[in-house]
C-alpha cells in the first residue's frame, strides 16, 4: 500500500491542530491517547509507503508536522517522498500556479512506482 499525506494533521503531542485534536480525542484527552493517536509515534518498519507534503506558510496545521514524519519515516528505513513547498498555504488543492503545483503528479508516480 501506499499513504498520501496532503498539509497533514500528524501529532496530537506537539505542534498540532487544536480544532483536530479537540475533534477526534477531545479537551480533556490524557498525555496517553494524545500519545496513541500521533501517527508519528506509532511508525515503524512496516508502515506503508508514503507521499507526504505541505507549505512553508501553512498557518492552519503547523508544518513541523510533516517534518515530524519525515524524520521518523526516515529513520525507519520507510520508503516516502516528502516535500515542503515554499510559499504554500493551508487547502490549496491541485495548488494550481503555486510552487506545490506538481504534487499531485509526483504523487501518482510514486504510488504507481514509476
Amino acid at each position: 500500500g501506499v499513504v498520501v499525506l496532503v498539509y497533514p494533521v500528524i501529532s496530537m503531542c506537539e505542534n498540532y491542530h487544536i480544532g483536530s485534536h479537540d475533534l477526534l480525542i477531545g479537551k480533556k484527552a490524557t498525555p496517553e491517547m494524545e500519545k496513541f493517536t500521533s501517527i508519528e509515534q506509532n511508525v515503524d518498519a512496516d508502515y506503508p509507503r508514503t507521499y507526504i507534503w505541505c507549505g512553508s506558510r501553512d498557518t492552519c496545521v503547523p508544518p513541523e508536522n510533516s517534518i515530524a514524519m519525515d524524520k521518523v519515516l526516515s529513520a525507519n528505513n520507510v520508503d516516502h517522498i516528502f516535500r515542503l513547498f515554499p510559499d504554500a498555504g493551508h487547502g490549496i488543492g491541485l495548488a494550481k500556479e503555486t510552487s506545490a503545483e506538481n504534487w499531485s503528479v509526483e504523487a501518482l508516480k510514486f504510488w504507481l512506482n514509476v
